[in-house]
């Protein structure tokens, strides 16, 4: 009895938790955020696929500088279409252009998952 009651208590939990996480939706999807500079923010174009993964992410405009900011972004962008995710790491002397990226990323795929 005790095992039925696992199985059943295991199958309901990962049913619950499945339908917490929306998939994204194919398409094109533009945002920012607040990196080094905060009088221009990171932008960028994201591209979820047919297979409902990021394809490709574009830096559309940024405030950082090139030697250090502009570097990183293209760091980030490369990290977080190899893992498809927004979980990346923060580049050493660079946090705030690193969460500024993070956070526009954060702000796209929420946009592509709550696309109907």
């Amino acid at each position: 009895m005790k095992k039925l009651f696992k199985k059943i208590f295991f199958l309901s939990l990962i049913l619950s938790l499945t339908g917490c996480f929306k998939s994204l939706k194919p398409g094109t999807y533009e945002s920012e955020g607040n990196g080094h500079n905060k009088d221009k923010k990171i932008k960028i174009s994201v591209v979820i696929n047919d297979d409902k993964k990021i394809e490709s992410i574009k830096v559309l405009d940024h405030g950082e500088n090139d030697e250090l900011g502009g570097v990183a972004l293209e760091s980030l962008v490369k990290d977080a279409v190899e893992k498809n995710s927004d979980k990346i790491d923060v580049i050493a002397g660079a946090t705030e252009t690193t969460e500024g990226f993070k956070e526009a990323l954060n702000h796209a795929l929420e946009e592509a998952r709550d696309a109907k």
